[in-house]
């Protein structure tokens, strides 16, 4: 009986997926709607129940399609290549005892039924087996419908001035004022500028820090010039006005930096927690998340240096080189890449590259602000070549990988899950 297990499992996972996605749990009762379509095969829908089921096929073109597909051809015949020809009375017998007693149409003493019989018998125990491991809604597919309401990120932040000031930046324009003067101003609600320090300015002392959540991006152009691109997830602490030979910030999560070179050559200098990054004018994208304990730094443009948080090691980068560091591992390692494959975000596109699935999910993860649960481990291994619109919705993006016929999204509770096709 190993082809009849191995049939069952494999067709279970067709109909449970197909009943899991278009049932509209707010407005149909599962049982219900598996029962009528299992009756509809059957020929034995009353009128109330043929009435019932066109309001649900007419609900949705999701809903008719999905059913449509279990009258095509195509559908038995794909089914019925899971099975050995001649095994219908026993996976009739089998499935009698689990599912339903019915009185069996004899002939010349024998028991017959067609492979379509078989496999309607297959649809109700799937149908049912998946409404019996249902617990609660919030446990349920969520309707497509849900996906689309998943926006990309937008332009907000969370700025905390030096002098105990917090604003939260929206998406509009507006000047914020640092000790009763408006030295800080937002343009267009994109981007903070801070002007240059003037000789009357009375100096501020301390770091400020600027946050961005996770759903969110921002940038910034600090008083010598130097523009930010902060991705979600991520915070920068930096001073008004740099006053000291050393032109110093602090940094985690991901940012592209066009830094500035000065008329006097002061170094400009990034401390996280993985390392240092020691610049002069140069342009490169960095990515040091806390979780991940690893260090990205790639370089479009000029030469950097970076250090070991323990200064043991050090590594000087030129144009089209890309460093990785693994804090747990200690590891260093140095190599030439494709640039725009690492800093193309900041321009509103994910540029991939066999680019590996749970690399991909981590970045659209964080930019839509929703959690990814992987169906299995190995999933996160498959690779990806292409260009995604990074404010798109998420449904859009979803549509690009289920084109590959490699993975399909559902959605329970508020995450995203990530399955086989």
């Amino acid at each position: 009986m190993k082809s009849f297990f191995a049939f069952c499992d494999t067709f279970l996972k067709e109909v449970c997926l197909i009943v899991k996605r278009t049932l509209n749990m707010e407005t149909y009762d599962k049982k219900e709607i598996a029962s009528l379509i299992v009756k509809y095969l059957q020929g034995e829908l009353s009128e109330e129940e043929i009435q019932r089921l066109e309001v649900w096929r007419k609900e949705s073109v999701r809903h008719e399609a999905d059913f449509q597909k279990y009258l095509s051809t195509d559908f038995y015949a794909t089914m019925k290549t899971l099975y050995t020809p001649g095994e219908e009375d026993k996976l009739y017998m089998k499935l009698r005892k689990k599912l339903i007693q019915r009185r069996v149409k004899r002939y010349r003493g024998g028991v017959i039924w067609s492979s379509a019989a078989i496999l309607l018998l297959l649809f109700a125990w799937g149908a049912m087996r998946y409404i019996s491991s249902y617990e609660s809604s919030e446990e349920a597919w969520q309707p497509e419908e849900c996906i689309e309401q998943i926006e990309p990120g937008s332009q907000r932040a969370v700025l905390y001035l030096a002098d105990g000031q917090k604003q939260n930046l929206p998406p509009s324009a507006r000047k914020i004022r640092v000790n009763g003067l408006p030295k800080l101003v937002v343009t267009d609600g994109m981007e903070l500028v801070f002007p240059e320090a003037q000789p009357e300015d009375e100096p501020v002392e301390g770091m400020n820090r600027i946050e961005v959540p996770r759903g969110g991006e921002y940038q910034l152009i600090l008083s010598d010039k130097t523009r930010i691109y902060l991705n979600s997830e991520s915070e920068l602490q930096f001073p008004s006005v740099f006053r000291t030979q050393l032109r110093e910030v602090a940094f985690r999560g991901e940012a592209y930096f066009k830094v500035a070179r000065t008329g006097d050559c002061q170094p400009f200098v990034i401390n996280t927690a993985m390392g240092k990054v020691e610049v002069l004018g140069t342009a490169f994208n960095l990515r040091c998340y806390d979780a991940s304990g690893i260090l990205q730094l790639t370089l479009e443009e000029g030469s950097v240096r970076f250090t070991t948080p323990d200064s043991k090691q050090s590594k000087e980068l030129h144009s089209g080189e890309q460093l990785v560091y693994s804090v747990r591992k200690d590891s260093l390692s140095l190599r030439s890449v494709p640039t725009c494959l690492y800093t193309s975000w900041k321009d509103g596109v994910y540029s991939l590259e066999q680019t590996p699935l749970g690399q991909i999910m981590e970045d659209l993860s964080r930019w839509y602000d929703v959690p990814i649960v992987y169906e299995s481990e190995d999933l996160k291994h498959i690779t990806f070549t292409g260009e995604i619109k990074r404010y798109k919705n998420f449904r859009e993006v979803m549509q690009i990988f289920e084109l590959t016929k490699r993975i399909r999204f559902r959605m329970k509770g508020n995450n995203i899950h990530i399955l086989r096709e």
